[in-house]
């Protein structure tokens, strides 16, 4: 199965960020711009909302 977020640095940086990290602090610890890693935020929320999985509800569907 792939993974939702195959772009490593990406889902590094959001780990940064869970952890209370800005946007531009959590792009420089993975070595990303900030606008480098805005953008491959908007490309990653662009595909989640064409997936329809933002619309998934806990306990519905799956396997």
């Amino acid at each position: 199965m792939r993974p939702l977020l195959p772009d490593e640095q990406l889902r590094e940086a959001l780990g940064w960020v869970t952890l209370g990290y800005t946007h531009a602090e959590a792009a420089a610890k993975v070595g990303l711009t900030p606008k480098a890693l805005e953008r491959r935020l908007a490309r990653a929320r662009t595909k989640v909302l064409a997936s329809g999985l933002h619309q998934a509800r806990p306990g519905e569907g799956g396997a």
